[in-house]
């Protein structure tokens, strides 16, 4: 199923990811020029996921207890699977769905941590593989070409700084690592920023939290971003089809029967 993602030859030197980048967005079929196009990151988020789904990659999303982890990634040949923390800002959640790619294509199972900056302390094989991932995430998400097109000679000031994080759909964090990779900004600078925008990461959290729990949200929707549209058609494809039962269904979905009903009311699938 996930064919695609190990025909990918991956090259492990960091100067060379730009042409697994490359090889991947062709898999992908995802031209930068649409991944432009797309305004809002939570859409974003939405494009990369079904394009990972058309390689044979599923993407579940959860509200995990535990901040310091963006995401993880469990390979198979198969059937790869990654999990992001639906805790943080989308965009946040769009580069782990990048760097656990890259664990996928290179056949290993992985965490990507919030503050990661220990990997770039530790010279061991872990932490190289993880410096990897995020060398990976940044090159396909901003290609090194096109950005220095499009940043090259212009002042770096926060404004433009988060218009090139929306025009590309990622952090500001992304862009500035850019800037500090090129030797356009200094460490010092680029760690404050990096800083700031973590702080910023935590705020939104903490907002999201208090929304959720004043609403009360709303089961259906958020078993939708969890699961994700393909993986809630399979499973009740399945069920509707008899090939599993209705206690496997809300086992699938995690779901009571009671909701799984309104769930499929609502979305005009049918009796449950």
């Amino acid at each position: 199923m996930a064919e695609k993602i190990t025909a990918i030859n991956p090259q492990l030197l960091v100067w060379a990811r730009e042409s697994t980048a490359q090889q991947l967005r062709s898999f992908l079929q995802a031209p930068l020029t649409e991944q432009k196009k797309i305004q809002k990151k939570e859409d974003a988020f939405e494009y990369w996921r079904d394009r990972f789904y058309s390689i044979g990659v599923y993407v579940f999303k959860n509200a995990f207890k535990d901040n310091s982890v963006s995401g993880f990634c469990i390979y198979d040949e198969e059937f790869p699977v990654i999990c992001i923390n639906n805790s943080l800002a989308f965009s946040r959640q769009i580069f782990t769905l990048f760097h656990e790619i890259y664990h996928l294509i290179i056949k290993t199972s992985g965490v990507d941590l919030l503050d990661d900056r220990g990997i770039f302390l530790s010279h061991n094989f872990d932490s190289s593989k993880e410096r990897l991932c995020n060398s990976f995430a940044g090159a396909f998400l901003v290609p090194d070409d096109d950005f220095t097109k499009v940043a090259s000679g212009k002042k770096l000031t926060d404004n433009f700084v988060q218009d090139l994080s929306n025009l590309y759909g990622v952090s500001m964090e992304v862009i500035w690592r850019k800037c500090l990779d090129r030797n356009w900004i200094s460490d010092d600078y680029y760690n404050s920023k990096r800083d700031e925008i973590n702080q910023e990461y935590f705020r939104y959290t903490e907002i999201e939290k208090q929304k959720k729990k004043d609403s009360r949200g709303d089961c259906y929707n958020t078993q939708a971003s969890y699961k994700g549209q393909h993986y809630m058609e399979l499973a009740f494809s399945k069920y509707y089809s008899k090939k599993i039962s209705l206690l496997q269904l809300a086992d699938y979905m995690n779901m009571k029967i009671s909701s799984l009903q309104g769930l499929a009311s609502r979305k005009g699938w049918g009796e449950v």
